[in-house]
């Protein structure tokens, strides 16, 4: 007898079908690479950087290479430094807010002697050719030079070390500084706080915590030491002195004991540490200023450039500026416009999420700009003029101004309005379903749109009929209301009718606060929490510690850890505070449903006032301001339901959609204003 064994359906293809799906596969990986070939070739960009700059002898530090765009299985080589240990360590990929794909090759560095290292530019090839960055330079210092700290446990003092990018700083000049603690491994600390320093005319960001990559182990004097680096960035207020300091730190130890009867048990015992005060020199900035001067301070490239090769005289165009370098990024002012003929219609921060805090990097400013209106007769411009930003060097003492090619564009006239008259009288007259040859552009915005506010009395049965729409919710959460008031009026009648049951409560409080020993203060204490209270996270905690000091198979009854005095006195505050709130929460439920209720029947009164609209009356000034950003978050706040909302508003919301440079948002109330009002 023949025995076939079977085979999953997935795989069993016959000889056609897998050729057939070879082809098929084949194919769209051709199609797939000659899609990427056709793609333009992006710019390679390439950046490293040092986990830490500062070092004492025999410490390591980590070096980042992020690259983009850069040719499939590229690795940069280790780079080569004197007296330095290189190795590789790991490679990651990451995509970060606008979707770009970033590779980082991470490799340990470990110098052996103290002084200044500079590790060499990184290269970088790809389809836009080949990129070589900057070269980077950290120092390493003599761990003598380090500052003994006590630490609360006899003989383990905690090392630390400030180590400012510079000491006299220019007023506004943000100045990277780095704190390092070296902490004995005796100690064991398993996680550290935030510093938290007292600042005197200075600012700065809160310390960035360090990461399980960031942490080190070192030997210092043959002690084995774990290093911790915080860092931030610091900047000055006003010319004088700043003090930075004294700060507060928080480790967490944890400390073995060995019980030989109990056996070995573990704890985390916080410690305070205290760190001296380092001092700047805060400097006035020298005279001989530029006039576009607004406080940029750094290094910085500027660059321009336009969504859009043509236009009308009466559409917008969207240019984003770029400014990238080392400074006060944060501070920093989008460049201005230097020449004439266009109007700002809005201007916006793109936001830098976490990479605020760096001093180094690049910012995105984002305007809308439109042509200013002049007479017939008059040039249109033919490019968007430079833009300029002026910043000064604080490496050199100078102040530079940076200006940016124009923008060429083309800028076409629309008809005016005797010649839209002339052209619509002499051409004929299209039918409803003949497509419009162009759309020349939006007709204006209504002025004084409806307001949900300001209907006359005529209209009343209408309003009751949106009202009966807009608040039926009423009805459900009336029905809601009494289901819930007849176990809530019963728990209340029941305590009514025991007025003893919280006399209860105090004795069985009191009896757990009065146990004389740790088992009948656990018994006691979960029996109340089975009895009185519903169990959350914090009680089914306590319920846990209650089984495995009571009801624990481990070992003899008569060997229960004993129970701290704190942790006795936070578990009957626990307690208390729960058999409390277990009250409060019926009559939150009732207050909170008749508050909801409330709420509802004001706002249908208000709806059935007769007063003026004021949000849309804000909402028609910022029209007249050119505000559009604004003018559709006053509409949207009067009618924050499109559905209620009447055809002249979705006009024009739509309409400073589309003067946003958004046509996609802007077709949507459109066509809601037409399934509304097609005429």
């Amino acid at each position: 007898m023949t025995t076939r064994t079977a085979m999953p359906h997935f795989l069993a293809f016959t000889t056609f079908q897998r050729c057939l799906f070879t082809c098929i596969a084949l194919s769209a990986s051709a199609l797939i690479s000659q899609g990427q070939q056709q793609e333009p070739a992006a710019a390679i960009y390439a950046q490293s950087e040092l986990t830490s700059k500062h070092l004492i002898t025999g410490e390591q530090t980590y070096l980042k290479i992020n690259i983009q765009n850069a040719s499939r299985g590229f690795r940069p080589s280790a780079p080569q430094i004197p007296n330095t240990a290189v190795n590789f360590a790991s490679n990651r990929v990451a995509i970060d807010s606008r979707r770009r794909i970033t590779h980082s090759f991470i490799y340990r560095i470990r110098p052996a002697k103290p002084g200044i290292y500079t590790v060499p530019p990184v290269s970088a090839t790809g389809r836009a050719g080949q990129y070589s960055g900057q070269a980077l330079s950290f120092e390493v210092r003599d761990p003598n030079e380090l500052i003994k700290v006590p630490s609360g446990v006899a003989g383990q003092d905690v090392l630390i070390g400030w180590f400012p990018a510079k000491t006299k700083l220019y007023a506004g000049e943000q100045c990277p500084l780095t704190l390092k603690i070296y902490v004995p491994t005796q100690l064991r600390p398993s996680s550290w706080g935030l510093p938290e320093s007292e600042k005197d005319n200075c600012l700065a960001w809160r310390f960035s915590a360090p990461t399980r990559d960031n942490l080190g182990e070192v030997f210092i004097n043959k002690a084995s030491y774990i290093s911790a680096p915080f860092k931030t960035t610091l900047s000055g207020i006003s010319p004088g002195k700043a003090t930075f300091g004294p700060t507060r730190l928080s480790i967490v130890s944890r400390k073995l004991t060995i019980d030989p009867r109990r056996g070995n048990s573990i704890s985390d015992v916080p410690l305070s540490i205290s760190l001296p005060a380092i001092d700047f020199d805060i400097l006035p900035l020298p005279p001989g200023a530029p006039a576009g001067f607004k406080g940029a301070i750094g290094k910085f490239n500027i660059a321009a450039e336009s969504k859009k090769a043509s236009i009308k005289d009466t559409d917008t165009v969207e240019v984003l500026l770029q400014v990238q370098g080392e400074g006060n990024l944060e501070n920093i002012q989008a460049p201005q416009l230097t020449g004439k003929g266009w109007k700002i219609i809005d201007s916006s921060k793109i936001t830098r999420g976490g990479e605020r805090r760096l001093a180094q990097g690049a910012v995105t400013f984002r305007q809308i700009l439109r042509p200013e209106s002049s007479a017939a007769s008059s040039k249109l411009p033919s490019t968007i003029p430079p833009y300029s930003l002026s910043f000064f060097n604080p490496d050199n003492q100078s102040y530079y101004t940076l200006t940016t090619a124009p923008i060429p564009i083309s800028v076409t006239r629309t008809l005016d309005v005797s010649q839209v008259v002339e052209n619509a009288v002499s051409k004929p007259i299209q039918s409803a379903a003949q497509r419009p040859e162009e759309m020349r552009d939006i007709l204006g915005f209504i002025q004084h749109a409806t307001s949900p506010r300001s209907q006359d009395a005529a209209s009343m049965p209408n309003k009751l009929r949106q009202l009966l729409r807009s608040y039926w919710q009423l009805i459900p959460a009336f029905i809601c209301l009494i289901i819930l008031s007849i176990p809530i009026r019963k728990k209340i009648k029941a305590y009514q009718q025991n007025p003893s049951s919280k006399h209860q409560q105090k004795k069985a409080l009191k009896d757990i606060a009065d146990a004389p020993d740790t088992e009948t203060f656990y018994r006691r204490a979960g029996g109340f929490i089975e009895q009185w209270l519903s169990p959350d996270d914090e009680l089914n905690h306590i319920l846990a510690e209650r089984d495995q000091q009571c009801f624990s198979s481990d070992g003899p009854q008569q060997d229960l850890k004993q129970i701290s005095a704190q942790r006795r006195q936070e578990i009957t505050d626990s307690l208390k505070r729960h058999a409390k709130r277990s009250m409060m929460l019926l009559l939150a439920c009732i207050t909170g449903m008749t508050m909801i209720a409330a709420d509802r029947l004001q706002a249908a009164q208000e709806a059935l006032q007769g007063d003026t609209g004021p949000l849309l009356l804000t909402a028609q000034t910022a029209l007249d301001k050119g505000q559009y950003q604004q003018a559709i978050a006053l509409y949207l706040e009067d009618y924050p339901n499109p559905r209620q909302s009447p055809a002249d508003i979705l006009y024009n919301i739509g309409n400073c959609h589309y003067l946003l440079e958004q046509p996609g948002l802007a077709a949507l109330p459109w066509r809601r204003a037409l399934v509304q009002q097609s005429d």
